[in-house]
């Protein structure tokens, strides 16, 4: 299913898990309609984000990168940590020079009417917004029905969006370069030249720089 993936910091990583932050800011948004699937891809920016060890398995930041047993799991930087569905992606304009504002319709009763009423929700200050916006127009993305992967996932388990599903290939297409085993298949697709289609075609194998448009990974067929 398609979906959109979002980079985000280890810092509001850890307060969006926390229920602190349920607004995610951006500089742009996709261009599909809400609701839609959203995955989280916590940066491996410093500090670090790490899972406790005991319960409540609750997760933490930490300046110091661990390695040895028991740690790569419990590292949630640079992996995917969850998952939600965006229902709103609310639009702050910016009125030249004084605040970032939501010009909603005069009987429009939607939430939070302006940037100070969300502040709180996007586990920013309005000083955090406004200088990472600069002026420039800037969209919330509304986070519902979270859920923080207990093991995270990683990168190599999502592709980008375009590849064909098994029963859409043709064997006309170029599938030798892709299988080992072609004169063994009769030159037919086969799970080995489709797994090897993703693969090499269309691997996730760095984090957006902000989102992109991704495919949860498909085994076999």
């Amino acid at each position: 299913m398609r979906a959109i993936m979002k980079s985000v910091s280890p810092r509001i990583c850890e307060k969006v898990a926390n229920g602190d932050c349920t607004i995610l800011v951006s500089k742009t948004a996709p261009k599909c309609e809400v609701p839609f699937k959203g995955y989280i891809c916590c940066t491996s920016a410093k500090p670090y984000l790490y899972r406790e060890a005991n319960p409540p398995f609750e997760l933490f930041l930490d300046s110091d990168l661990y390695k040895g047993e028991g740690y790569d799991d419990r590292l949630f930087s640079g992996k995917v940590i969850g998952e939600f569905i965006c229902d709103e992606i609310i639009e702050w304009q910016h009125d030249r020079g004084h605040q970032y504002y939501v010009d909603y319709p005069d009987d429009c009763t939607s939430y939070f009417p302006y940037l100070k009423c969300h502040s709180e929700a996007t586990g920013l200050k309005c000083s955090e917004i406004e200088e990472f916006g600069k002026g420039t127009t800037l969209y919330g993305w509304h986070i519902s029905d979270l859920k923080i992967y207990d093991k995270p996932k990683t990168l190599a388990e999502f592709y980008k969006c375009g590849a064909k599903s098994f029963e859409e290939l043709s064997d006309t297409e170029d599938l030798c370069s892709y299988c080992s085993r072609t004169a063994c298949c009769e030159g037919r697709w086969c799970d080995e030249a489709y797994q090897n289609y993703l693969d090499v075609d269309f691997a996730l194998t760095c984090a957006p720089s902000n989102w992109c448009y991704v495919e949860e990974l498909r085994n076999g067929k």
